[in-house]
């Protein structure tokens, strides 16, 4: 929940991005937005390879 980010924290965040980034000199603002799970109710469905290669490491796994 990003309303009860305290507001510490997020000038924590400008610090350390400006610092990192070596924005001497540059404004930083930092725009927390909260949005739904793009993936949610999406059934992960794998390809072959992907099944083949768990296949082989869950079999590497039973020994």
């Amino acid at each position: 929940n990003l309303h009860s980010l305290a507001n510490s924290y997020k000038k924590y965040l400008e610090n350390f991005f400006t610092v990192r980034l070596k924005l001497d000199s540059t404004p930083l603002k930092i725009k927390l937005i909260e949005g739904g799970n793009p993936y949610e109710g999406k059934k992960n469905t794998l390809t072959e390879k992907q099944r083949r290669h768990r296949k082989r490491i869950t079999k590497r796994r039973a020994k």
